[in-house]
């Protein structure tokens, strides 16, 4: 986060601009729920909060505290909070990453870490066991 705010603010903030979305896709149990990882929350300025989707189709949560992200080796997080719904999911990522993303300004920097994710040796070894048929 780059200032304090509380989960409700954040969580209401996702609500508002997709729920009407959500709603024509039927996924509103998934918005609650997703609601709901957030919404007692403290988001304190350096708090980061990782969403992943994994190959399985499910949706990850895992709220960071500005103490915790440095002792943290994110590839070992076992988030607590996942939700299965394709349609959320990919609603959420647009929210963020799209056209019209609500923090414009961080898609650079989401774009390096994805780069980076790519580079990454342990990627490259498991696309290669995945290509080898």
């Amino acid at each position: 986060m780059l200032r304090d705010i509380e989960g409700r603010q954040f969580a209401d903030a996702v609500k508002d601009k997709l729920g009407p979305r959500i709603q024509l896709t039927g996924a509103t149990a998934a918005l609650d729920t997703f609601v709901g990882f957030l919404v007692d929350e403290k988001l304190t300025k350096g708090t980061q909060v990782h969403i992943m989707w994994t190959k399985a189709g499910d949706l990850e949560v895992v709220v960071l505290t500005p103490d915790a992200v440095a002792s943290t080796n994110l590839q070992s997080l076992a988030p607590k909070n996942r939700l299965r719904s394709e349609g959320f999911a990919r609603a959420l990522f647009e929210l963020f990453l799209g056209g019209g993303s609500l923090v414009a300004d961080a898609r650079p920097v989401w774009a390096a870490g994805a780069r980076e994710l790519l580079d990454s040796e342990q990627v490259k070894r498991e696309s290669r066991k995945a290509g080898s048929g």
